[in-house]
């Protein structure tokens, strides 16, 4: 019998991740990220730099190992690319920021601007396209991080400056990944506490 575990979180995620989602909505406070942050950051921002983000409410944190729980490649400095319950949406630079509570943008060294360009606008020709409740690569389908993941794959090919690593049974990356690579990406802006490197 082949390895079942990805199949039982494939069926188990999908069918709790709406119910998480929708309890930790529930009393959930004002994010922290403040407005000068915002302000601060979108003027640094450049089309494929990597956006992190932290909610301390969000129930569905707990499925995710470390501190950062969400990624998304930026197109420029007023959308974000991202794969979240719903699929992969463009969604506006303001809302994704001020909706956080901890917030790290990060961007490769050594990429010459026009090939990250190439990865924000890799990862917008997935728009629409379904979330990946299993994790697993190859599928069509995409969770955050390997959205990011697959753009910077398909513009570097084969000088992906990620590789990815086996989590429960799949191959994978995490948002949590991107912030422990100091060797490959530099700080662009941070908000937070716990878990951002300066």
């Amino acid at each position: 019998m082949k390895n079942i575990l990805p199949t039982i979180r494939f069926y188990t995620l999908k069918a709790v991740y709406p119910v998480l989602k929708l309890a930790g909505q529930i009393g959930k406070p004002e994010p922290k990220v403040t407005a000068e942050f915002y302000y601060e950051a979108v003027d640094k921002i450049q089309p494929g730099d990597v956006l992190l983000s932290k909610e301390d409410f969000r129930l569905t944190n707990l499925f995710i190992p470390g501190f950062w729980s969400h990624a998304a490649i930026a197109i420029d400095n007023k959308y974000v690319m991202e794969a979240v319950g719903k699929g992969v949406v463009k969604t506006p630079m303001v809302k994704w920021i001020m909706s956080k509570d901890h917030v790290l943008i990060l961007r490769f060294k050594g990429i010459p601007s026009q090939i990250r360009a190439a990865a924000g606008l890799k990862a917008a020709e997935h728009e629409h396209e379904p979330y990946d409740y299993g994790f697993a690569s190859g599928n069509a389908a995409w969770y955050c991080a390997e959205l990011v993941w697959f753009a910077y794959e398909e513009v570097m090919k084969p000088n992906n400056p990620f590789e990815l690593r086996e989590t429960m049974g799949v191959k994978t990356v995490t948002p949590q990944d991107f912030a422990d690579a100091t060797d490959k990406l530099d700080v662009v802006a941070a908000f937070g506490g716990e878990g951002v490197r300066s």
